[in-house]
């Protein structure tokens, strides 16, 4: 507390106890500051009663404390100590002002609520002005001069006693919110408040917490002893009492525990600069955040709402140690958090709590498993389906197939793989859960749904149990009620009745051809039929099911035929047709039966509101043929598809057309001469060096999504990583992470193996251990390598006769491209094939795009005529390479640049500058 001057101190109005009494602290930035508790000099106000109803108020008590309590609570002031009396224990008696300027105790007595005490030996520096604002409040019969009996009678409380919580609860109900002041804390989340209107006391622990305890009663010998306040007890009472002390505040009635204590969130009015804004807070959200209270999963199962934005908090807390974590150290688990959002196409139902969604950034399907709900298992070829399983599948597929989702997801989750017969003990699996919600038309507009809400209202799902420290949906709460309205509505896994059993005769197995010439009558004659495609096998052949006669049947379209497995365009026929007909309502016209069991026929499938034949849209986009057209109804349109595809020549046709013998087609077609812009991210060698493009803008998604991920709290991968296995790597010059691809692993001590790895997106190499490694989410790993492998077009470096000059050559590059910090812009002259690139050991595709060498002119800033500014030119004109030509084909203008850059290389030999110093170089050696 500071002194202006004259023994007067500045300080904060921290409570008021009765209408005569208040606390005030200091107006410190950091710490419990200290109190002082004042009795306004000569004054008397009335006495409230005790809490347990032994004693009553004397009337108008609680007006008169609750009109200092509006005048005073959270004001600022200036205050002076008039004198003690020692006979009351040392009590002090002062004076006021709040807001520098206006005299509580003239106040409180102008308003008649304290009665001025008869004169003694020590009095009120303002004795006689508060003598002659009695007078006045008297002649009024102002509060305590009031004598009408009727008024007297009113201004007591009739009932000082607690009510009991849980009659509290059933009458206003879980979820309500009601008024009430803060009369004190006995910890940060344990308070006593008086509920507004009725004035009834009531002891309130803040709903999904718990501060640390401020000392437990334990019998010693009998006597009770207190063992002290623990560690941030006094802070975390002080932050609540700063907070909502003697304020008016709402109480949100979350349950009762069960001692028969009332259990609520807190809603306190937020103070800004000229007072209330309008706006609130919440304890408990305010106490997790500072450190000062941890997360109660007992208490938290109990909240309608707010229970995430507390383990948020928690977690973000810990994190940085605040408070009760200060010593925190994280554990490594079988869950992380997931911070990624993706907006994609629905593409396949795996099960009722299980989406294939195809990311429209990038056209990679992630799997997504709905976060924290459980769905019925559906049937399987070797199990049947759980009850309900069946029901569950087919609502989303009727909700969602094809449709656009938002999906955010939540965290990941290891999960043991199941031992096969031939390996019993298999690496985990991580599972990835998300909250997948689609926008969709009603009543009131568009409405945003959230897909795990629409199966647990409808019975088809139960919400997961997590434990404390377990992840869990965004949208928990919300799931949690939404499984209260099925249960409610006794509906699905919550109806008394039993599941309804599907019986499926399915002649798509192997084997079942008799049974499938035996159907195939019925099918028949039922002309046009309707189905659902539950798998689709090739490109041209589908597993259909037939709802009206529970079979399921293998079906392809007439004359159509699609490339067999293992033949080019294989994967692109399937995977047009499941981006089609997968698990799509479908219409059959069947024909006739193969001796396999396949039926025949024409096929239109619903897509966006329209229908289209399979058979003529595999035909138009080049991923079938047609290898029959007499004797179908419609040939020729079949055939007019196929003639589309050969007049553009896609697909097979393209193939076609490269494959027919030509006299002189020995030779390969050059490459067109492509502009590029790029940037140098690793030097090799003189002659090798690793580029980005600059107008790549998978590069950037790359790097804001790793951006986006927790990878330090993430746990590390279980087990040893393979040669080959890719991963994210912490480059340990920056302390940050990249995708990663391990090149050879050290297992001299197998308890900590050490890993090479190369980093994918620059071409850098390292050095790494599993504390340094992270698993790579699908997303990332769908995503080609960023860093391509180059050499300067036509120019060799001959580092294999002289090191100096290979030294020189690389330290001219690294000052012509600012150490790889400038943009530069040329051709890319043609591409060739490497074997000794260290990428070459990578998988199908990394291996593809490791293995292809890019040839450059590239020069520094904007593109020149001039050959010789180019890098490329400066590297042979200053004797540093040579020019040397290529095997691969070239165009015109790659043609033309060779020659200008053999002129220049004819300067340097006649200047015998760099290599060229003791005349020309053997090509022998070369």
């Amino acid at each position: 507390m500071t002194a202006p001057r004259d023994g007067w101190l500045r300080g904060v109005v921290k409570e008021v106890i009765s209408g005569d009494t208040l606390v005030v602290m200091a107006a410190v930035k950091a710490g419990i500051p200290p109190e002082k508790r004042l009795t306004l000099s000569s004054l008397m106000a009335p006495k409230l009663g005790r809490r347990d109803g032994t004693t009553r108020d004397e009337p108008f008590a609680w007006q008169s404390k609750e009109f200092l309590r509006k005048l005073a609570v959270g004001k600022p002031c200036v205050f002076r100590v008039d004198y003690k009396l020692d006979i009351a224990g040392g009590k002090e008696f002062g004076t006021v002002f709040v807001n520098d300027k206006e005299n509580v105790s003239m106040a409180v007595v102008t308003a008649g609520w304290a009665a001025v005490r008869e004169s003694g030996a020590q009095q009120s520096p303002f004795y006689d002005q508060l003598l002659q604002a009695q007078q006045q409040a008297k002649a009024k019969g102002l509060g305590v001069h009031n004598d009408d009996p009727k008024a007297l009678q009113e201004a007591v409380r009739e009932d000082t006693v607690e009510e009991d919580a849980t009659s509290l609860l059933s009458a206003h109900g879980k979820g309500t919110m009601i008024g009430a002041i803060v009369d004190g804390f006995i910890t940060g989340s344990l308070l006593r408040v008086t509920l507004t209107p009725s004035k009834r006391p009531q002891t309130v622990m803040v709903a999904g917490i718990q501060c640390p305890s401020m000392g437990k009663k334990a019998q010693a010998d009998g006597a009770e002893v207190n063992e002290g306040p623990e560690p941030f007890a006094r802070e975390g009472r002080h932050l609540a009492e700063s907070l909502c002390l003697n304020r008016d505040v709402k109480l949100v009635i979350e349950g009762v525990n069960q001692y028969g204590g009332l259990i609520a969130s807190l809603k306190y009015p937020l103070q800004g600069e000229n007072g209330v804004d309008g706006e609130v807070g919440d304890l408990g959200l305010a106490l997790v955040t500072a450190g000062m209270a941890r997360c109660a999963e007992w208490s938290l199962n109990m909240m309608t709402t707010g229970s995430f934005k507390l383990r948020e908090a928690e977690r973000a807390a810990r994190a940085a140690r605040r408070g009760i974590w200060h010593n925190h150290v994280p554990q490594t688990g079988n869950s992380a958090k997931l911070q990624d959002t993706f907006s994609g196409k629905v593409m396949e139902i795996v099960s009722g709590d299980c989406l294939i969604i195809m990311d429209r950034a990038n056209g990679t399907e992630r799997r997504v498993m709905l976060s924290s709900i459980r769905a019925p298992r559906p049937a399987t070829r070797d199990k049947p389906a759980e009850p309900w399983g069946t029901e569950a599948k087919e609502f989303l597929r009727q909700r969602l197939i094809g449709k656009v989702v938002a999906v955010n997801m939540d965290y990941s989750r290891k999960i043991p793989a199941a031992p096969t017969s031939t390996q019993s003990n298999t690496e985990e699996r991580i599972m990835n859960f998300g909250t997948v919600q689609i926008t969709e038309k009603s009543k009131d507009g568009e409405k945003v749904n959230n897909v795990a809400e629409l199966l647990l209202v409808r019975g088809l799902a139960t919400t997961v149990r997590h434990r404390g420290d377990e992840e869990r949906s965004a949208f928990f709460e919300n799931l949690v009620n939404a499984e209260e309205v099925g249960k409610k509505g006794k509906k699905g896994l919550h109806s008394a009745k039993e599941a309804p059993v599907t019986r499926v005769n399915d002649l798509s197995v192997p084997g079942s051809s008799a049974k499938a010439r035996q159907h195939l009558p019925f099918l028949q004659r039922a002309g046009k039929v309707s189905g659902v495609c539950e798998f689709v096998m090739s490109g041209s052949r589908l597993k259909i099911y037939v709802p009206k006669q529970s079979v399921s049947i293998a079906f392809s379209p007439s004359g159509v035929k699609c490339p067999g497995k293992d033949q080019e365009f294989s994967a692109d026929a399937i995977a047009f047709t499941r981006s089609k007909a997968l698990q799509r309502n479908v219409e059959i016209t069947v024909e006739n039966v193969d001796k396999i069991g396949t039926f025949l026929g024409s096929i239109t499938i619903e897509s966006g509101g329209t229908k289209i034949d399979l058979g003529e849209s595999l035909l138009e986009s080049g991923l079938a043929k047609l290898h029959q057209m007499t004797e179908l109804p419609n040939g020729q349109a079949l055939a007019a598809a196929q003639e589309k595809a050969q007049a553009r020549k896609i697909g097979i046709w393209s193939k076609e057309q490269e494959t027919r013998p030509e006299p002189q087609a020995s030779k390969a077609s050059p490459v067109a001469r492509e502009e590029v812009s790029v940037v140098i991210t690793e030097m090799v060698d003189a002659n090798t060096f690793y580029v980005q493009y600059t107008n790549e803008p998978r590069a950037q998604w790359i790097a804001d999504q790793l951006k986006s991920l927790d990878l330090d709290a993430s746990p590390s991968p279980q087990g040893n990583l393979k040669p080959g296995a890719l991963c994210l790597a912490k480059f340990d010059v920056d302390n940050q992470w990249y995708r990663a691809k391990i090149r050879h692993v050290d297992l001299a001590d197998p308890t900590t193996p050490k890993y090479d790895v190369f980093f994918m997106d620059f071409g850098n190499k390292g050095r790494a251990t599993n504390d340094t490694l992270r698993a790579m989410p699908q997303a990332l790993s769908a995503v080609p390598p960023q860093a391509h492998a180059a050499t300067l077009a036509f120019t060799h470096v001959p580092v294999e006769l002289r090191d100096d000059v290979g030294f020189a050559a690389m330290n001219k590059i690294a000052m012509l491209t600012n150490n790889g910090s400038t943009e530069l812009s040329g051709f890319k002259e043609a591409e060739s094939r490497s074997t000794e690139t260290e990428t070459a050991a990578w998988g199908s595709k990394a291996a593809q795009s490791a293995t292809t060498v890019l040839q450059l002119t590239l020069f520094p800033g904007e593109i020149k005529d001039d050959i010789s500014v180019s890098i490329n030119g400066q590297i042979v004109a200053d004797g540093f390479g040579k020019v040397k030509s290529t095997k691969e084909p070239l165009s015109s203008e790659s043609k033309r640049a060779l020659g200008d850059l053999e002129k220049v290389e004819k300067l340097a030999r006649q200047d015998h500058v760099g290599i060229w110093e003791y005349g020309d170089i053997d090509d022998d050696e070369d």
